[in-house]
C-alpha cells in the first residue's frame, strides 16, 4: 500500500495551518513595530510596511478561521516554519533599500506554500486555501521586486 505525502509527512494539516498561522502574526507584528520606528519623513517606506502589516495580519486571519473549523486537535508548530527577520533595516532607509531587504523574508513565504502544496493529503478547502495565499504571496514579492529596483511605485501598498 503506498502511503500519501500527508501521511509520511510529519507536518499534519493542523499543525501546518498552525504554523502559519503564527508565522503570519509574527511577520504582521514585525512589519508593524517596523512601520512605527520608520521616520516620519520616509512615507513610502512607512507605506510599504503597513501594507505588508495589513497583508499578514488579513493571512493569519483566514488562517485562524480555517484552524477553528477544524475538529480540537494538539498542534505543536514546527520550529521550521516560524518567521524570522533576515536583518535590521535602518529608520532612514529609502523605499528600495526596505523591499530588497524584506523581498527575502516574503519569498520565504513562497517556499513555505511551495513545500505545503506538494501535500498531495492536504483536504480539497485547505489546499485551494495555501494555494491562493501563495499566489497573493507571489504578487507580494513581484510589487516588492518592482520598488527594489525603480526605488518607487506609483502605490507603495503590496496588495490593492
Amino acid at each position: 500500500m503506498e502511503l500519501t505525502s500527508s501521511a509520511t509527512n510529519k507536518n499534519g494539516t493542523g499543525s501546518s495551518l498552525a504554523s502559519l498561522h503564527i508565522r503570519h502574526n509574527k511577520a504582521a507584528t514585525y512589519y508593524d513595530r517596523l512601520s512605527n520606528d520608520l521616520e516620519a519623513d520616509n512615507t513610502d517606506s512607512k507605506t510599504l510596511a503597513s501594507s505588508l502589516q495589513e497583508y499578514h495580519q488579513q493571512a493569519a486571519q483566514l488562517f485562524e478561521e480555517a484552524l477553528e473549523a477544524l475538529p480540537d486537535t494538539p498542534v505543536k508548530p514546527n520550529k521550521s516554519m516560524q518567521f524570522t527577520v533576515s536583518y535590521i533595516i535602518p529608520t532612514a532607509a529609502p523605499a528600495s533599500t526596505v523591499a530588497r531587504a524584506l523581498k527575502e523574508n516574503e519569498e520565504s513565504f513562497l517556499e513555505l506554500y511551495k513545500h505545503l502544496l506538494d501535500n498531495n493529503g492536504l483536504p480539497d478547502g485547505i489546499w485551494k486555501l495555501i494555494q491562493n495565499q501563495s499566489e497573493r504571496a507571489q504578487t507580494v514579492v513581484k510589487k516588492l521586486d518592482r520598488i527594489s529596483k525603480s526605488g518607487a511605485e506609483r502605490d507603495m501598498r503590496v496588495l490593492s
